[in-house]
């Protein structure tokens, strides 16, 4: 069950069940890019690595190569296109620090990111890339609905019955996307900065109150009905219009970085919609 409190401050019972990749959860609380067998459904920095290395429509949005004036290009124009190679042309990027606590050693890790114009594959889905803060770039992975959001936005009726009725993942695959920190890096990529979090009175933060406040009749009509198989039908349906919204956001935040250069993904105004 869900409450106001922090996760590690919760009783065991409390917790939503162990294994099973299929339970809801509203806590952003495994923080590491490594799965977690204990709670599967819950690494989101491994969900949303895996969906964007597994599906070629958004490990594109990354994967820049200048060899090719497809892979990565945007449309600007009918039958026009601003290739990977135009916008990586000439560019060099600073040097990235990690960030956090100092290691033993007494010594950061360093990284400079890479122009894929000079090595073919810099930006890929290898190695450590996307597996560390800062390669090949410093990166951020952004929950499209925050948890900060709905905590904000729903009362704890409704955060139970979002949870435990509808079992909504905040950490889905499907509620994730890798934002770049840097804006030199925003501009290449044509995908929003995000860096810290989205305060309640942030464009983006009122966009997704917006849309939750659309769905609280659902979520009363949830608690109110009492034949069983209706409930779970209403949570069924709204589980999937949420997942539905969540991908069309993904692809609005995509349009919004290439028609906003640089802009930060808390500027995303509720107005914004193509």
């Amino acid at each position: 069950m869900t409450s106001s409190k922090h996760w590690r401050e919760l009783d065991p019972a409390e917790k939503h069940p162990k294994k099973d990749s299929s339970t809801g959860c509203l806590y952003k609380h495994k923080n590491d890019h490594k799965p977690s067998k204990q709670y599967p459904a819950c690494a989101f920095k491994a969900n949303g690595y895996d969906e964007t290395k597994g599906l070629s429509v958004k490990r594109n949005l990354y994967e820049l190569d200048t060899s090719d004036p497809r892979k990565g290009a945007w449309k600007v124009g009918p039958g026009t296109f601003r290739t990977a190679a135009e916008r990586l042309k000439g560019l060099t990027f600073e040097l990235q620090v990690a960030e956090g606590r100092m290691p033993k050693s007494g010594k950061r890790d360093e990284h400079q990111p890479v122009n894929p114009t000079d090595k073919k594959g810099a930006w890929d889905f290898e190695g450590q890339n996307y597996k560390q803060a800062i390669r090949p770039f410093f990166n951020e992975y952004h929950h499209i609905l925050p948890a900060e959001t709905v905590f904000e936005c729903l009362d704890h009726d409704e955060l139970v019955i979002l949870q435990d009725e509808i079992k909504y993942n905040l950490n889905s695959r499907k509620n994730i996307i890798i934002l770049p920190c840097i804006k030199a890096i925003a501009e290449v990529l044509g995908l929003p900065v995000h860096q810290g979090r989205h305060g309640k009175d942030t464009q983006y933060a009122k966009r997704c109150t917006a849309k939750l406040n659309d769905f609280k009749d659902l979520f009363a009509a949830i608690k109110s009905q009492g034949c069983r198989a209706t409930k779970a039908k209403i949570a069924t349906e709204t589980k999937a219009e949420l997942e539905k919204w969540q991908q069309k956001e993904y692809w609005l935040i995509v349009r919004y970085g290439r028609t906003h250069l640089g802009a930060h993904i808390n500027d995303l105004p509720a107005a914004f919609k193509r």
